[in-house]
């Protein structure tokens, strides 16, 4: 049903470049942020992030349903060269619906943490920690098995405290804990048997993460990689573990998969894939900070609050950010009553029938118009700040109608 559902949207999209990173700055694409405004829907952001050349792409092609070799030149560039393909983060500029829901579903996907010719940790942790902020679900997605490295990769996580900051310093983990998304750890060409080393049972493939994410001995990089594993289980607090096999049997077949229909692909790989294709398009959730639920253009305010701070060479504060929404919310529905309030004493006031009481009927009308912003802005009760900036604007909002 995911595939009936989602096969034949648009297929003539492509992504396009949502943030780049140019002369020592991020670049908002003003393109990209015209597609994200004009979805109203609530948001599921998916995103993917790994290392370069793992293949990040074309599991995104395959969740997309961009068979490349029935249409070609659309989808996530698929390549083997040794450079990374995807510079900064991209969007693919078509969302999908979440089944039975009005929620939209969009895809980023980022160049793979430590890519070749763009790799320095404070550039990796800076898109490392945006795209964990936005995020609703956060696939990690690596070749082979889980081992000492593949958690060192992972080391981002362990300073993901350093990169965001809050109001309150004291609680800033339980902040980032919160705000985090779903964590899937996605494992390619995984050939291991997946065994307890305790008992010597079969375990499943969320029970292999949890067992990967236990500290290790304190030699070598394991102090290390211990960190990075606490980091991942605190802050993460919905993890899962999908296991993909290689998708094809000959070698030869790896550097042309986006000709391989998916019928073509290996039966175990493909049950897999529609497993975790299934946890993405069904059990996802919509995005929320705090208790404000996300949609394209919250989505554009965040963004946009986020990257002029990284460009200002200061720690994104979540608070702030979140401040910037509510006041900006305040303010659009006090714009939105006195254009709706203009409108309407024109019209009862060239009427056939002029009566003042009608007038006044609009006027409590309006004022309830603007009420209703507390409804589905709810922090704006428990904020003396909102609560203040609330008032203000709903006395200047009756004065103006008074006049």
């Amino acid at each position: 049903s995911i595939n009936n559902n989602n096969e034949n949207i648009n297929i003539n999209k492509s992504p396009i470049n949502l943030i780049e990173f140019h002369h020592k700055n991020f670049i908002l694409n003003e393109k990209a942020l015209d597609i994200l405004k004009s979805i109203k829907e609530n948001l599921i952001i998916v995103s993917i992030v790994g290392k370069a050349r793992t293949g990040k792409s074309y599991l995104m092609n395959l969740l997309l349903n961009n068979n490349q070799s029935k249409y070609p030149g659309h989808g996530f560039e698929i390549s083997s060269r040794l450079n990374s393909c995807t510079r900064g983060i991209w969007l693919w500029d078509t969302p999908r619906q979440k089944p039975n829901s009005s929620a939209k579903i969009i895809f980023i996907d980022s160049e793979g943490t430590n890519s070749v010719d763009l790799s320095t940790k404070t550039y990796d942790s800076k898109i490392f920690a945006l795209i964990v902020l936005i995020s609703s679900l956060f696939i990690y997605n690596t070749n082979g098995n889980i081992d000492e490295k593949s958690i060192s990769d992972l080391a981002l996580a362990a300073h993901l405290s350093n990169t965001v900051a809050t109001n309150a310093i004291e609680d800033k983990d339980i902040v980032i804990t919160e705000l985090a998304p779903k964590f899937i750890w996605v494992l390619r060409d995984f050939v291991l048997d997946k065994i307890d080393p305790d008992t010597g049972e079969e375990i499943s493939s969320d029970e292999y993460l949890e067992l990967c994410l236990r500290n290790k001995s304190t030699k070598n990089k394991s102090m290390e990689n211990n960190l990075i594993r606490e980091n991942i289980v605190k802050y993460f607090k919905e993890r899962e573990c999908v296991t993909l096999p290689r998708p094809v049997e000959q070698e030869e077949d790896l550097h042309k998969l986006n000709e391989i229909p998916f019928s073509g692909l290996k039966p175990n790989f493909r049950e897999e894939f529609l497993n975790l294709k299934r946890k993405i398009y069904e059990t996802s959730k919509v995005k929320k900070i705090g208790n404000k639920k996300i949609n394209g253009p919250i989505l554009v305010e965040l963004l946009t609050s986020f990257i002029n701070s990284l460009n200002s060479k200061i720690i994104p504060n979540i608070n702030t950010a979140m401040d910037n929404i509510i006041i900006n919310e305040i303010e659009k529905a006090f714009d939105n009553c006195i254009k709706l309030w203009k409108d309407n004493y024109i019209k009862i006031k060239e009427g056939e029938k002029f009566n003042i009481k009608d007038l006044y009927d609009e006027k409590y009308f309006i004022m309830n118009e603007f009420n209703t912003v507390i409804n589905e802005n709810r922090e704006i009760k428990y904020n003396n700040q909102y609560l203040e900036i609330f008032n203000n604007n709903k006395n200047k909002l009756e004065n103006e109608i008074q006049n």
